[in-house]
C-alpha cells in the first residue's frame, strides 16, 4: 500500500499542471500503524466471534448435560439463563473490541486520505479536521456495524443452543 507518492504532469511547456503529495516524512510510519490496526481489527472480530460462539453455544449445552442428571427443569433455565447472560456479556465484549480497533484504523486512514489534497498551502490546515472528523465517522460507522453483528450472532447462537438444549431434553 504505498503512501509516499508524488505525481506529476507536465503539459507542453513543461509547467507542472496537476500535483498529488502524500507526506513523504510520515509514510512509513503511517503504512505501519494501518497495517497493525488492521491486523487488530480482523483480530478483535475473530476473538469476538469466537468468545459469542463459545459462550452461548457449547458452555450451555454441558452445563445443560451436566446438569440435567439432577433436575430437568432447573437445567433447561439455567441453560436458557446461562446462554442469554453469557452472549450478551460476548456481545459487550465484542462491540468495545471491534469499536475501537476499527475506529482507529479508519480514522488513521481517512486522516491520511483526507488531510491530503492537490495544493500543498492548504495541505497542514486539514490534518486536525480530517483527523477528527475521520475518527467520529468510524466510530459511529464501526459501531454500527459491530452492534448489528453481534446482535445478529446473539440471536442466531442462543436460539440454536436453547432448541438443542430443550430437544435433548424432550428426546434422552
Amino acid at each position: 500500500m504505498p503512501l509516499c507518492r508524488e505525481l506529476r504532469k507536465k503539459d507542453i511547456l513543461g509547467e507542472n499542471v496537476c500535483r498529488y503529495t502524500v507526506w513523504a516524512k510520515e509514510s512509513a510510519s503511517s503504512e505501519i500503524i494501518v497495517y497493525l490496526s488492521f491486523f487488530l481489527t480482523y483480530r478483535s472480530i475473530f476473538l469476538s466471534f469466537f468468545l459469542s460462539f463459545f459462550l452461548s453455544f457449547f458452555l450451555p449445552i454441558y452445563l445443560f448435560i451436566d446438569l440435567s442428571l439432577f433436575s430437568f427443569s432447573l437445567s433447561i433455565y439455567l441453560s436458557i439463563y446461562l446462554s442469554i447472560y453469557l452472549s450478551m456479556f460476548s456481545l459487550f465484549i465484542s462491540i468495545y473490541l471491534s469499536t475501537i480497533h476499527l475506529s482507529i484504523y479508519l480514522s488513521i486512514y481517512l486522516s491520511i486520505y483526507l488531510s491530503t489534497g492537490p495544493y500543498e498551502d492548504n495541505r497542514p490546515n486539514n490534518v486536525n479536521y480530517a483527523f477528527f472528523l475521520s475518527f467520529f465517522l468510524s466510530f459511529f460507522l464501526s459501531f454500527f456495524l459491530s452492534f448489528h453483528l453481534s446482535i445478529y450472532l446473539f440471536i442466531d447462537l442462543s436460539l440454536f443452543s436453547i432448541y438443542l438444549s430443550i430437544h435433548w431434553a424432550m428426546c434422552p
